[in-house]
């Protein structure tokens, strides 16, 4: 599907290092043009430095991240922490830079292993071209400062060594840890794929990194977070308002559907979406065409999915592209491509809640495709 045109294997060392100067270059010029940059990466900031100066359980704890940012980053918004310690484990030494040469530096690590997951699943494409795909799944996160490659990189790299290096595989999937509500359809798939070191790597993994963190941060880092989970249901009330929530509770709140209902909604996609992770890794695909499905299904079933998480559909996109399809297949690709790499410019004031179908329709792609 992808023209012969850019397919051609050109200019690959120069352009490999022409690619990380452009991410790096893209994170310069982000810093410059926006002073408020980068967005949410002020609550990574924020929970690293409460967790240097001795406090992690101030890391949720609202008043003292306000503090934080107002005092001392001088940041006019407020950028909440509601990951679980994992994560914060994570962003542990981030405070140890200033908040924008850190966000660059968390930004061009984690774009770095972005590309380095991505590379393999488009290998004739031509670096310039790859470039620019690479630039368009990651603007989002370039923008406000997120995590979202961080969690493609993870997905692609479990899919990648999942029959040849599955212990590996495993560590990668488990440490999806540190954002859990994308993991929820891993079992499902694997449990029913048979691949039950995976999944034994993939526990041990996600409990050793509940384990670290709770003996460095202390039990009641955990205690903290349940408070504030009352407050994260009132954030995911105010971000599907503000169109910020792309999942199936966001698009149904969106529509002026009752809290109930709209939770009823996301309840049976998540079921569905489970089901349909199950019922792939039943037929024993590839770790390819299984890995598209998961990473749909993982996006469908999440409550919680904003536009930097969909950097998650350039595996499925990837493996829809390089292979035969139909016209109906391509149009598919083409809209979810540009959905998301029109995001932060077009699609996000338009507050269409299209994100569930389109994902559903390129659900729907690798099935017909995988079945044919």
């Amino acid at each position: 599907m992808i023209p012969h045109s850019l397919a051609r294997p050109g200019w690959r060392g120069t352009s490999a290092l022409l690619l990380l100067i452009a991410v790096f270059v893209a994170a310069i010029a982000t810093a410059v043009a926006l002073p408020a940059w980068p967005t949410d990466f002020h609550g990574f900031w924020s929970a690293s430095f409460l967790a240097l100066r001795g406090t992690p359980a101030d890391a949720y704890d609202p008043a003292a991240h306000r503090f934080v940012q107002e005092t001392i980053l001088h940041y006019d918004g407020f950028a909440a922490f509601f990951y679980p310690p994992p994560y914060l484990l994570l962003c542990y030494p981030l405070a140890l830079l200033p908040v924008k040469l850190s966000g660059m530096a968390f930004l061009t690590a984690t774009g770095g292993l972005f590309v380095v997951a991505f590379r393999p699943l488009l290998p004739s494409v031509a670096w310039p071209v790859f470039t620019l795909l690479t630039l368009a799944f990651s603007g989002s996160n370039w923008l406000i400062g997120q995590n979202g490659l961080l969690l493609a990189a993870l997905f692609m790299f479990g899919f990648r060594w999942l029959d040849a290096r599955p212990v590996l595989a495993g560590f990668c999937l488990g440490c999806l840890a540190i954002k859990p509500q994308f993991g929820l359809v891993l079992p499902f798939a694997l449990l029913a794929s048979g691949r039950f070191v995976v999944v034994a790597s993939a526990g041990a993994t996600a409990l050793a990194l509940i384990g670290v963190s709770t003996a460095v941060f202390g039990m009641e880092t955990w205690v903290a977070l349940a408070r504030e989970l009352p407050a994260l249901h009132d954030r995911v009330g105010l971000d599907a308002q503000a169109f910020k929530l792309l999942s199936v509770l966001g698009a149904t709140r969106l529509l002026g559907v009752p809290e109930i209902s709209a939770d009823l909604a996301q309840g049976i996609a998540t079921c569905l979406a489970c089901a349909a992770a199950a019922i792939a890794g039943r037929l024993r695909p590839d770790a390819g065409p299984l890995g598209a499905v998961v990473c749909v299904c993982a996006l469908l079933a999440s409550p919680l999915l904003h536009a930097y998480d969909l950097a998650l559909l350039a595996s499925p996109l990837a493996w829809l592209a390089t292979g035969p399809s139909s016209r109906g297949t391509t149009i598919t690709v083409i809209v979810a491509f540009l959905w998301v790499a029109a995001w932060p410019f077009v699609v996000a004031f338009t507050e269409a809640p299209l994100t569930p179908l389109i994902l559903a329709a390129v659900l729907i792609a690798i099935w017909r495709r995988q079945l044919a």
